[in-house]
């Protein structure tokens, strides 16, 4: 029996298929004829994409050849969560960080294949650490932000990012993004 929580955002995965997040929570809504049902897919993510067809990145992560080592930094606790257990449902092995300072550490002491990176972090600045990271490393960086300015988007791009996901986004897309730039990574120039 699916529980009430609040909902922080709704997203359109198909054009009969709608995933609301809220805490700690991942619902799908499915219009059947004429009224919704709900499936709770806090512990069923892969179930329910196989189920419904859905396809993503996870069928084919083997021909990545050991790239799936992610680093999310992201403040928001819930988009965090969000972002980590969609990807480790896909086969990715994630760590994450809520402040950038600790993005900066993580990234320092350990090895990532891949780096989700928001920009308005606590402590260090999400520009900041791409610099950083710049300086001695082309691993892939996509920008997950809400600023949404075309100006924003090129700044970032410029300076190192290799791709640029706007909030709020659909889990989906941000596996294909992440599986895309991983599979770049490995061909033209990954560890």
């Amino acid at each position: 029996m699916l529980k009430y929580f609040e909902i922080l955002g709704i997203t359109e995965l198909g054009s009969n298929t709608f995933m609301a997040t809220g805490t700690n929570t991942v619902v799908l809504f499915l219009r059947r004829k004429n009224n919704y049902g709900c499936i709770n897919l806090q512990k069923s993510i892969d179930k329910f994409l196989k189920e419904e067809k859905i396809h993503t990145a996870v069928e084919s992560n083997a021909s990545l050849n050991g790239f799936k080592k992610l680093l999310i930094a992201e403040d928001d606790k819930e988009i965090n969560k969000l972002l980590c257990d969609f990807l480790e449902s896909q086969g990715y092995e994630v760590q994450s960080s809520l402040d950038g300072l600790n993005a900066i550490n993580m990234f320092r002491n350990s090895s990532f294949d891949l780096i989700l990176l928001d920009l308005m972090l606590p402590f260090k600045s999400g520009d900041s650490i791409l610099s950083h990271i710049r300086e001695s490393s082309n691993v892939p960086v996509i920008v997950v932000s809400a600023k949404d300015l075309t100006k924003t988007k090129v700044d970032m791009l410029r300076l190192g990012a290799d791709d640029y996901i706007t909030k709020p986004f659909n889990p989906l897309e941000v596996s294909a993004r992440v599986r895309s730039q991983l599979r770049r990574y490995l061909k033209f120039g990954g560890g």
